[in-house]
């Protein structure tokens, strides 16, 4: 039989009250002394608190929701792993609801969270761009902050929140220079789905890059997928059956006849729907890099493991779950990352290199400051001091006035580039 709070308090020799208040919180606080002794007592009967019952004390448990649009996608997963692992060390626990990308799948699982009250509400996937979606949503947060709760976002979800910003515009411009700097001047780019902000953030970088080259993403080059490997396969398909080309054959189609012209590389704008890309061309009989050039963002751990392996902009995944945890309880400036760029000596042209780590500080504008020393470097920069070239280990702080909120906090975190040695892609005359 389970040992009573009761029993706990006589073997303590305090009242009921006092133990309540002891192990399940209370605004009502007990001496140092009288709660040592009243957890000594129910840690030797093996005592197990009444959740319920310190919810109702604390008007709280001791549970962080996180929020994901597909578990299954490793980019969640390592957002995931980051959360939870922080969590745990706080004495948190995790409770992870997976969405399927779903506004009105998110809104319930809001809902829900607010009625079990847990103490904090991380939204790990990316914000909506449907107005309507996003004003409910918005709404429910407002209902739950309202009674004490706390969230925090991963990626932009609008003002009000304290976020966990990567640069996926700076990034997906950075790859894609890389990618012209190569040799490669007809890309074609698989997108996410519109209902997302990321995706056309990422896909403003990328023509932000073409643009200074002076190339226009034509809209045949553009395909949209579900961030899947199965969407980025269908996609791959369609990109390569249209095309600007009149009917002429392309030198760089091996055993095809005529048909639409095939683009030079193909930019994934995530990872999972670059092995979809991969699996398409594979079918086809296309070579790669050899014939075309395949490129993803996020750089899951799979991304080393490809054959060939895949060149990608990298994202601080389980760095980012554990910064928005972080956010959450209040620690922002421990919340702070780096995001390193690992760079393949040839950057990505000459095989067998050996790789090395490239970390900087560089900060635009006044305020930056290093680490301790002994540990990563990290800048810390207020609103309006700039941001830090891709590919560097910065981290800026930028806090804004909102209202009902306090000060909101942005961990702005640039993206690196992992540039695998003539894998992805390869240099072009």
């Amino acid at each position: 039989m389970a040992v009573t709070l009761g029993e706990v308090a006589r073997h303590a020799g305090v009242s009921l009250a006092t133990a309540s208040r002891a192990l399940n919180g209370s605004a009502r606080t007990v001496g140092d002394a009288l709660a040592g002794r009243v957890r000594a007592s129910a840690e030797e009967l093996g005592y197990l608190p009444n959740a319920p019952a310190q919810a109702l004390a604390r008007s709280s448990t001791a549970t962080v929701g996180v929020l994901l649009h597909d578990i299954a996608d490793p980019y969640f997963g390592a957002l995931a792993k980051g959360a939870t692992d922080t969590a745990a060390q706080a004495g948190l626990l995790t409770m992870v609801l997976n969405t399927g990308g779903d506004p009105a799948t998110e809104l319930r699982c809001i809902r829900m969270l607010h009625a079990q009250r847990v103490r904090a509400i991380v939204l790990a996937g990316s914000g909506y761009t449907d107005p309507a979606a996003t004003a409910a949503i918005d709404a429910a947060l407002a209902a739950y902050r309202a009674e004490g709760g706390v969230v925090a976002a991963v990626t932009d979800h609008g003002d009000g929140y304290d976020t966990v910003l990567p640069d996926n515009r700076g990034g997906a411009a950075a790859l894609t220079r890389e990618l012209l700097a190569a040799g490669y001047r007809d890309l074609a780019v698989v997108t996410g789905p519109a209902r997302f902000r990321v995706p056309a953030e990422r896909l403003a970088g990328v023509r932000e890059a073409l643009a200074e080259a002076g190339i226009t993403l034509r809209q045949e080059r553009v395909a949209e997928a579900e961030f899947s490997r199965e969407g980025g396969r269908r996609a791959a398909g369609v990109l390569l059956e249209r095309g600007p080309g009149s009917g002429a054959g392309s030198v760089r189609g091996r055993g095809r006849g005529p048909g639409p012209e095939r683009p030079q590389a193909i930019l994934a704008l995530s990872d999972v729907c670059a092995v979809g890309v991969l699996a398409e061309l594979r079918e086809r009989g296309i070579s790669v890099p050899d014939e075309i050039a395949v490129a993803g963002f996020d750089d899951i751990p799979l991304a080393a493991d490809l054959a060939p392996a895949l060149t990608t902009a990298r994202m601080p995944l389980e760095q980012m779950g554990a910064a928005a945890i972080r956010l959450a309880m209040g620690e922002h400036r421990d919340a702070a990352v780096p995001a390193g760029a690992e760079v393949a000596a040839g950057s990505g042209v000459a095989a067998g290199t050996a790789r090395r780590i490239e970390r900087t500080a560089e900060a635009e504008g006044a305020g930056a400051a290093s680490t301790a020393a002994g540990g990563p470097d990290v800048a810390e920069a207020t609103a309006g001091a700039g941001t830090a070239a891709a590919g560097t280990a910065t981290v800026g702080i930028a806090t804004t006035a909102t209202t009902g909120h306090g000060a909101v906090r942005v961990l702005t975190l640039p993206v690196g580039l992992a540039l695998r040695a003539s894998t992805g892609h390869t240099a072009r005359s």
